[in-house]
């Protein structure tokens, strides 16, 4: 069904308003906030991303409502550089790039069965080639887990075998040679799931992972999981 994109508008709530004059109505309505609370609703409302280079703006106000930002709250102080983009400020902020540089990418695809298109327009709306995609939640299976590839990119991933949904992967660039690590990766139904490898392309080897924790599982377990990555991981950076 084709909807009339003027006949929606026109049914939805302050669809005549600017944003001048919607901001009016809601200082006439004397909400119960100062004028520094108004002023960041202000810059909420109207300009949830970031249209700068400066690093350390923010996509929403009150850290309780993003976890997102609730986590980039605990590291700010830690963090030079760091920002939320849509899709032309990405560009914006790559557009002179060399092509050499080291980038990741991580999605939480649930499902990528039926999200693989969307997932190609999204990197050719980018512009784009990062070094590496991580998925999560790909719910693939041993039948279709090299369904899915990329131009330009090696594929693999980890599925589970006794369960519907999960599932972790990554795309590679071809342009670095690698290996699976898989001694490194700990996987255990409904506790933890997760990838490793290493690129050897470069002068100095460089571990790659993802780890994903699936929804209601005991944070004990997890974290429990975790240290023991991390352990070999120290143990394996040690070695180097």
């Amino acid at each position: 069904m084709i909807t009339n994109i003027s006949s929606l508008n026109d049914s939805l709530p302050f669809s005549q308003l600017n944003n001048n004059e919607f901001l009016n109505i809601c200082e006439q309505s004397q909400p119960d906030m100062n004028d520094n609370e108004f002023t960041k609703l202000k810059n909420l409302t109207f300009n949830p991303f970031s249209r700068n280079n400066n690093g350390k703006t923010y996509l929403t106000l009150n850290s309780d409502l993003d976890p997102d930002q609730n986590y980039y709250n605990q590291i700010i102080t830690q963090v030079e550089s760091c920002d939320y983009h849509d899709e032309d400020t990405f560009k914006c902020t790559t557009k002179d790039s060399k092509g050499d540089e080291f980038s990741v990418l991580h999605l939480n695809t649930r499902s990528i069965l039926n999200k693989f298109d969307d997932l190609k327009a999204y990197l050719n709306s980018l512009e784009y080639e990062f070094s590496v995609i991580g998925l999560s939640e790909t719910w693939l299976n041993q039948n279709n887990i090299n369904d899915f590839p990329l131009p330009c990119y090696h594929n693999i991933g980890k599925v589970r075998k006794n369960k519907h949904g999960g599932g972790v992967g990554l795309y590679v660039n071809c342009s670095y040679q690698f290996r699976e690590r898989d001694d490194l990766a700990v996987n255990i139904d409904d506790v933890i799931e997760s990838q490793f490898i290493e690129l050897t392309s470069k002068p100095k080897n460089t571990l790659i992972g993802i780890i994903y924790r699936p929804p209601n599982s005991r944070i004990e377990q997890f974290i429990e999981c975790l240290a023991e990555m991390l352990q070999k991981l120290d143990l394996q950076n040690k070695k180097c």
